[in-house]
């Protein structure tokens, strides 16, 4: 009997099929664990996720070298507009802080760089997801500033902070979790442009991998733009 479609992992799946001949044997390394035709079935593991924009499924790179410039040039400003990486004003904030939201934040949201005032505290939070039907045991999540613009080089990344969290497989109900940064964050100096917070997460099975801090090319890595007031 035929196992009924499952959007969220069917979803990834039929992705990462149609890109198998690009990324060989990818398909045989992140996802799992579910039959599809008889005597098939995918290995087992956690498959981490921390998207760059909302209805992001972790198909990496996002743009390939036959994107137009123009595109290319947009995702490149998208990506950099995580609805996983949250700002709370204070430190230590809440374990559960309210969702941002329309009217929360604003009507463009998550569109919009997070505006902090200079020298202020904040509390960091990433919201991360696992897609995998393996759990996640102690995901690492790492904090981190790049305080300037271009792409991230791994020399100028300023950590923040750390923190570990257990995400059951996917479809069940701890397969996402909104993580807090045990250390407070200080904007930075105003005046400072091109910052942006970036948050990663790896674990056993699922690891980094390369390039270890770019999201346009690793679904483990996203990050948010920042605009310092005075």
């Amino acid at each position: 009997m035929k196992a009924p479609r499952d959007p969220l992992f069917d979803t990834v799946i039929d992705a990462l099929r149609a890109s198998r001949h690009r990324h060989a044997g990818h398909l045989k390394t992140t996802l799992a664990g579910r039959h599809d035709k008889p005597g098939a079935r995918l290995p087992v593991a956690p498959h981490l996720l921390l998207r760059s924009y909302p209805g992001d499924r972790g198909e990496r790179p996002l743009y390939g070298d036959q994107t137009p410039a123009a595109a290319r040039a947009v995702l490149e400003t998208v990506v950099w507009l995580s609805p996983d990486l949250w700002v709370w004003p204070g430190f230590p904030g809440p374990d559960l802080p309210p969702a941002p939201t329309p009217d929360s934040v604003t009507s463009e949201w998550p569109n919009v760089p997070h505006t902090v005032t200079a020298g202020a505290t904040y509390t960091l939070y990433a919201h991360a997801w696992n897609l995998g039907l393996a759990p996640a045991g102690r995901a690492r999540v790492d904090f981190a500033l790049f305080p300037g613009p271009g792409h991230v080089d791994p020399a100028g990344v300023q950590p923040i902070g750390a923190a570990t969290v257990d995400l059951m497989p996917r479809a069940t109900e701890g397969c996402h979790r909104l993580v807090r940064c045990p250390r407070p964050w200080v904007a930075p100096p105003a005046g400072t442009s091109g910052s942006r917070l970036v948050v990663r997460v790896s674990t056993l099975g699922d690891p980094i991998g390369d390039p270890a801090w770019d999201p346009i090319r690793n679904r483990h890595v996203a990050g948010h733009m920042v605009r310092v007031a005075s």
